[in-house]
């Protein structure tokens, strides 16, 4: 009995237009990721339930590269990606963490204002995975539940831009380490890692 060849296909997310990035997503759903990636794209030395591996593997199957660049990840097409694991309470199912969108760079920081912030670039379009967390589960065996693409409505800007402008203000006035999710409603600055994450030095601060 002849068998139709079937082969892995690597997108190429950096490069793609936003309809193709898009007709892409669509097919992940309700796939599991070691379908999605090819063992040569998978992450070496991965650990059980360890964090980020899930979002690592999903970037692979995107064909996207590792990158800390304050630019969206799908870069032709101005699309972030952002991977939210999921879990199920009493009669409703909610984000497990907040959403990280980028890190703050102080320095740069000063230097921008709100129509030119690079946080703002990461927000105009996110395409949104979801999933289901499990804990001490492979991470191929990650199941895409759902995708979308977002783009915040005019409505939430003017409180984006408030938001922005708080964390703005601080760091201007070299109080950068005051800075806490209570600042903003909606885009509100955390620390990141454990214990708080890693100290920066921080700019006009005598």
């Amino acid at each position: 009995k002849r068998m139709t060849h079937i082969s892995y296909q690597v997108f190429q997310g950096s490069t793609a237009r936003q309809e193709e990035v898009v007709a892409f997503a669509k097919t992940l759903r309700g796939r599991k990721l070691r379908d999605l990636v090819p063992a040569a794209g998978r992450v070496g030395e991965r650990s059980i339930g360890d964090k980020g591996i899930v979002g690592q593997l999903v970037e692979r199957a995107f064909g996207l590269p590792r990158s800390n660049e304050q630019r969206p990840d799908f870069a032709a097409a101005g699309i972030e990606l952002k991977v939210v694991p999921l879990k199920r309470t009493t009669g409703a199912v909610r984000a497990k963490e907040r959403t990280s969108v980028t890190m703050i760079d102080y320095g740069a920081l000063v230097e921008e204002s709100w129509p030119t912030a690079s946080v703002r670039r990461k927000l105009e379009k996110i395409l949104f995975v979801f999933y289901f967390h499990v804990t001490g589960a492979d991470p191929l065996d990650t199941v895409v539940e759902e995708i979308l693409l977002w783009t915040p409505p005019s409505g939430l800007l003017p409180q984006l831009e408030s938001d922005w402008t708080a964390v703005y203000a601080k760091v201007l006035a070299g109080r950068a380490h005051e800075l806490s999710e209570g600042d903003g409603r909606v885009l509100g600055a955390a620390t990141k890692g454990a214990g708080g994450g890693r100290l920066v030095s921080q700019p006009r601060n005598a």
